[in-house]
């Protein structure tokens, strides 16, 4: 199975202006969805050689769920494309949408999310794909196997101030790494100024490790968070033996070591 994740959201909030753009390769051309502000629909844009002509308009329909979409990203399962979305509807807030022919979208499968999904991102373990959604509005995060897109499950739900989880509030973003034999997921939380670090290795049990917070001190060297104020999108990077995590915050980046899975140093 070959799975390729792509995807490049751009902006933050709900603007009017467009929110998120996504791009998908498909055969010799790309395949590019703008989503403007929090409305019923998207275009696709099917970029050849020179010319850009509109492919699709996918509306909100009886079958696809697009009204109060939030966020989309795009991943390829096998020889196919696809799109995933979330939105705030809880009875259909993730939706799974196959892009293959962009003259053809239609719904893959859908299941029952956490509202306000802001955000998605996509980790493999094993031979399964999973795709880990924050949800704004409900204080947490869902991880969903998508391995057969057209019958997503949820495996696992994760709370705010539950099983030691406490900085899930507002939700911005959410994504996961390997570090050796083990698979971890950092969420962000908007609300409380911080950082959720879990263990996800057994993906239908994800267990808390670790809260980093603004302006307090870390475990491993008695240094302080500064810039988690508002935190909010991040990306990990790998550096010689070293992982990082680089977290957006209102005044700054944070940039965290992720030392072991049970200490962070300030870099």
């Amino acid at each position: 199975m070959t799975t390729t994740i792509h995807g490049a959201p751009f902006g933050l909030g709900r603007p009017s202006a467009p929110h998120y753009l996504m791009a998908a390769a498909l055969g010799i051309g790309v395949v590019f969805a703008l989503v403007v502000g929090a409305g019923p629909s998207f275009a696709n844009h099917h970029v050849g050689d020179i010319t850009l002509h509109t492919a699709d308009t996918i509306a909100d329909t009886s079958s696809i769920f697009l009204a109060s979409l939030d966020t989309l990203d795009t991943i390829k399962i096998g020889d196919k494309y696809y799109i995933m979305t979330g939105g705030r509807a809880a009875d259909h807030g993730f939706q799974v949408l196959d892009i293959t022919d962009p003259t053809n979208i239609h719904a893959e499968g859908q299941v029952a999310a956490l509202r306000n999904i802001f955000d998605v991102n996509f980790h493999q373990i094993g031979t399964n794909i999973y795709a880990l959604t924050a949800s704004q509005r409900d204080d947490g995060i869902q991880i969903i196997n998508i391995t057969v897109p057209s019958s997503p499950t949820v495996v696992a739900t994760v709370r705010d101030n539950s099983n030691n989880f406490t900085k899930l509030e507002e939700v911005r973003h959410v994504a996961a790494i390997q570090i050796g034999d083990h698979h971890y997921a950092m969420a962000t939380s908007f609300e409380e100024d911080g950082f959720e670090w879990m263990n996800i290795t057994n993906v239908t049990a994800p267990t808390h490790v670790f809260t980093g917070t603004d302006n307090t001190l870390t475990e491993a060297n008695k240094a302080k968070f500064t810039d988690l104020d508002d935190a909010k999108s991040f990306f990990f990077r790998q550096h010689g033996s070293n992982y990082y995590a680089y977290i957006a915050g209102s005044s700054g980046v944070q940039i965290v070591n992720l030392v072991t899975v049970l200490h962070f140093e300030v870099v």
